[in-house]
């Protein structure tokens, strides 16, 4: 595994879905997701050596515009081209919101054995039945709380058609008749990369091999497709130890720094 490659590919990928609004610039990728998300605005592809206040407040101004009143400021690592962007972030008081582990998998030669109790079982979300599922599983994992006027019958067409299309996916496991786990994928054939996002399991349900369950689903299914990497970012204090354990390698952290938008003056350093 060229570990620059696959390090760099995932430092590029943002999830932008249909239901996003995206702005681009030279110094970042904003993108606008619904309220009921938690980080409802976030930063991404900080690459600009500008002045940090600069790249900072165009930021803060455009999540005005969107009447957002907080910016995540996402993979920021000793690597960010401008090393005083997350001091200046935190100067001006944002505080790290998260620490995630930059994790990547080799599936060239196949999908590691992961051991997964009998009782559980994953399914790839093309019904009304498990879109709800998914729901109720990332809501509490994720403290999210998605709209009841979204249609369950919509999204599970949607679902089945970027499954069936190769697009990506998502998977629900099931535990004593419960949804217990989640978690989706989005395929980058140009890379031959898949990215796992949303990894996810409910309270009851940790501990007892169901977000295992949910992670071989996926990387099956990546590794029947073709595709050589599977990437993923986890939070340091839960998902990254599993997902070291069964293999993934550390390619290094990253913190996502929250900043209030509301306009201030810029305090000196």
């Amino acid at each position: 595994m060229d570990v620059d490659v696959v390090r760099r590919a995932a430092a590029a990928i943002v999830w932008e879905p249909d239901f996003a609004e995206v702005v681009r610039t030279d110094a970042f990728t904003l993108v606008k997701y619904p309220m009921w998300l938690q980080q409802h605005c976030q930063a991404h592809r900080l690459t600009s050596r500008s002045p940090a206040d600069d790249v900072i407040d165009a930021a803060l101004a455009q999540a005005r515009s969107w009447s957002r009143d907080t910016v995540w400021f996402c993979g920021l690592s000793s690597a960010t081209p401008n090393p005083s962007l997350e001091p200046r972030l935190l100067e001006r008081g944002g505080h790290v919101a998260e620490t995630l582990s930059v994790l990547a998998l080799d599936l060239s030669e196949g999908v590691p054995d992961v051991p997964v109790p009998d009782d559980v079982s994953t399914e790839p979300v093309t019904t009304p039945d498990l879109v709800k599922a998914w729901d109720a599983v990332s809501d509490e994992a994720f403290e999210n709380e998605t709209p009841n006027d979204e249609d369950p019958d919509v999204r599970a067409r949607a679902c089945q058609e970027e499954y069936d299309q190769g697009r990506g996916g998502v998977f629900v496991t099931v535990l004593d008749g419960r949804p217990a786990a989640s978690g989706g994928m989005t395929f980058y054939p140009d890379d031959r990369l898949v990215l796992l996002w949303g990894g996810s399991s409910t309270k009851a349900a940790r501990g007892r091999g169901a977000y295992r369950a949910n992670l071989l689903a996926r990387l099956r299914r990546a590794h029947e497709l073709g595709y050589a990497h599977a990437v993923v970012k986890g939070r340091v204090t839960t998902s990254a130890p599993i997902l070291t354990r069964v293999g993934f390698v550390d390619l290094g952290r990253e913190r996502v720094v929250a900043l209030a938008s509301q306009p201030s003056s810029s305090p000196s350093t």
